[in-house]
């Protein structure tokens, strides 16, 4: 055995991805997620193990390996999504473990036909004869296709459904998180169209490998490695973030007429009643709940609520005790604007009364950014957007008015 470039060029990749994602495990604030992506890239790892050791000898030195459980590739495409669930939802799909069957099965397979399932099987040097047999009468020609079918199927699926996801996450943090900027989502779609080009490369190979017939080892090493440097940015990625908590919405059965969150099955009982029942003649639509707006601001001034830069529109409905939807409406039918516009009118009323403060005091002006963080805001672009939209004014624009009235 000895290590040559290309088992070296995989190692590169698939060492530092595996480390990275248990340094992610580590300082994780989100720890099922960073759990899952361990997994994802452990899988990830086994799958190139074959070539891993394969470039450096070891199936001649030690045939018997053959059929050890490496397979991993059913696998990937559930890790992802799942990873993709526990980011962005509070609590992991029900039955999920269903989505983990192929892989399970895969595994056993391997596992059977590794440990030996005839006489002249096993983990001896005796036993590669009958798998090298085994290999190409059954596994090769049978096997393999449905195998790498099902894997592709699954990687599509998993990507899918996981950018509908973000999809649908994205359109909740606009809607009711008050710093929808500070959820950094670009990187989770990246990441999800990196998963997709690996599935791209894979299914390259295949259609190479029908065309041409089946490709070489040497061949397939170039399609490893270029998933491998996918893989480790992928994990770089994540790692960069992994303090980070990304907010969660409320089940997607949302709020019910009183305020409190629906069950799922809830949910899924009032459809079964309806559907069954007569259908109903359509009420009028119910007039928007009026809420004391005066009231509202009075107290999101007095608990400074407007500073938490997570805030989201379910915590405040929670602390003035109404639910999402009617503060939601409320807001949209008195005041004209969605909730992160009317937190950061807070957020922008209490940053000009500290620049009011200090040019009245002849201090410094202090750093926009910081005061702007201070007060809430998650980002200097966010800041300026909102500055400029309840005040008509830009922030140096608003500071020079104040110069010239203190002045005059």
């Amino acid at each position: 055995m000895e290590l040559g470039w290309r088992t070296t060029v995989l190692l590169v990749t698939g060492v530092p991805s595996l480390l990275a994602a248990i340094m992610i495990l580590a300082n994780a604030r989100e720890v099922v997620a960073a759990r899952l992506f361990l997994a994802l890239i452990f899988a990830w790892v086994m799958f190139t193990m074959p070539y891993i050791i394969g470039f450096s000898g070891a199936y001649q030195a030690y045939p018997w390996l053959t059929f050890f459980p490496f397979n991993t590739e059913l696998w990937i495409g559930p890790l992802w999504l799942l990873t993709v669930c526990a980011l962005t939802s509070e609590r992991l799909p029900e039955r999920c473990w269903l989505w983990f069957v192929p892989g399970a099965i895969q595994t056993l397979y391997y596992t059977v036909l590794f440990l030996g399932v005839g006489p002249n099987w096993g983990i001896g040097a005796e036993a590669a004869e009958a798998k090298f047999a085994f290999s190409d009468a059954f596994h090769v020609p049978y096997v393999v296709p449905i195998e790498t079918t099902l894997g592709l199927a699954l990687i599509a699926w998993a990507s899918w459904e996981s950018w509908r996801r973000i999809s649908r996450y994205r359109e909740w943090i606009g809607r009711e998180h008050s710093n929808a900027e500070r959820v950094d989502l670009a990187w989770l779609q990246h990441a999800g169209a990196a998963i997709i080009a690996l599935a791209l490369i894979w299914l390259t190979s295949d259609v190479a490998a029908t065309i041409f017939g089946r490709l070489s080892y040497v061949t397939n090493f170039y399609w490893y490695a270029v998933s491998g440097v996918v893989v480790l940015w992928l994990a770089l990625q994540f790692l960069a973030r992994s303090d980070r908590r990304f907010p969660k919405p409320l089940p997607a059965s949302m709020v019910g007429p009183i305020g409190e969150a629906q069950t799922e099955s809830n949910a899924q009982d009032a459809l079964t009643h309806a559907t069954q029942s007569e259908p109903a003649p359509e009420a009028p639509a119910p007039a928007p709940p009026r809420i004391d707006m005066n009231e509202l601001a009075a107290k999101v001034r007095q608990g400074r609520w407007h500073f938490d830069q997570d805030l989201t529109l379910a915590q405040l409905a929670r602390r003035v005790g109404t639910n999402a939807s009617a503060l939601s409406a409320a807001l949209n039918a008195q005041e004209d604007e969605n909730f992160t516009s009317f937190i950061n009118g807070f957020r922008v009323e209490a940053v000009c009364e500290k620049l009011y403060e200090a040019a009245h005091q002849g201090g410094p002006v202090p750093n926009l950014l910081d005061l702007a963080l201070d007060c809430g805001f998650g980002s200097k672009a966010t800041f300026n957007r909102a500055f400029k939209r309840h005040t008509g004014q830009s922030p140096r624009e608003w500071i020079n008015q104040i110069r010239v009235a203190k002045a005059a």
